[in-house]
């Protein structure tokens, strides 16, 4: 099929714009890109938006939450972790190849005493091993090293099963916020250079408490707009709540180094 020139010149706009995008974006990413400082113990928990939660055993003690990571460049993500943010982050590659069906029933033969324990990658730096610990029969421990840091999670028989039954509908979502990758992150991206656009060209940027009056200022006009009922702001306020408010201090130093760049 032969393209017009109005389709490649759209094509080629298109692909300018997710040029752009991708640049902004790593500009206002690049502090939470960095190492860490030595004396680290664990990784910072991730920074979500748009995520969902779901409860792996009756005690809470074990859940997935899938859904974007404002701080690795509002990449899609899954993380088995414990309520209060320990465990391990799973990029999607890494998660769909965790419920690939035949690694599944490995996995649940393993369980039932039928197989011998075994290792697996998932990927260079993330592993999954099924182990038989001597008072706790056999576990499934997924060990993955997060920015130069050991992480893991163990996952008994309950907490497993449980995953696995949701693999249907996990894999389903899993591919739902790949696609919507490149739009969730047109949004942010376009959320931060409106902000950065209130600061007044004149303002001398030294320190990040100096853009907080301007993302609180982007936070009250979004709700005005929702509680006025404007369409666009009732339709994302989700995504603007996650940004402006649960993540205001991600936000705020995402906006600070985005505006120290030339234009």
């Amino acid at each position: 099929m032969m393209m017009n020139e109005d389709n490649v010149a759209s094509l080629a706009k298109e692909a300018t714009i997710l040029m752009d995008n991708e640049a902004d974006l790593m500009c206002a990413s690049q502090r939470f890109m960095q190492p860490l400082p030595p004396q680290t113990k664990y990784p910072p928990h991730p920074k979500w938006i748009g995520e969902k939660h779901w409860p792996l055993n009756a005690s809470n003690s074990k859940e997935l939450v899938m859904g974007f990571r404002l701080d690795r460049m509002v990449t899609p993500a899954a993380a088995l972790q414990t309520p209060g943010g320990l465990g391990v982050s799973l990029s999607m590659g890494e998660f769909k190849k965790l419920l690939d069906p035949e690694l599944v029933e490995r996995i649940k033969d393993f369980l039932k005493g039928n197989d011998p324990a075994t290792t697996v990658r998932l990927s260079d730096s993330a592993l999954l091993k099924c182990i038989n610990m001597p008072n706790q029969g056999n576990i499934v421990k997924i060990e993955k090293n997060q920015s130069g840091l050991d992480t893991f999670i163990s996952l008994g028989d309950v907490t497993i099963q449980k995953l696995f039954s949701l693999s249907e509908v996990l894999t389903f979502d899993a591919m739902r916020f790949e696609d919507g990758q490149c739009s969730m992150a047109k949004c942010v991206v376009n959320m931060l250079r409106g902000i950065r656009d209130m600061i007044p060209p004149e303002c001398q940027l030294v320190e990040p408490s100096q853009t907080m009056q301007f993302v609180k200022q982007a936070g009250l006009e979004a709700l005005k707009a929702r509680e006025r009922g404007e369409p666009e702001s009732v339709a994302l306020w989700g995504i603007r709540e996650d940004l402006l408010f649960r993540n205001f201090e991600t936000v705020n130093l995402m906006v600070f180094d985005l505006s120290r760049e030339p234009l």
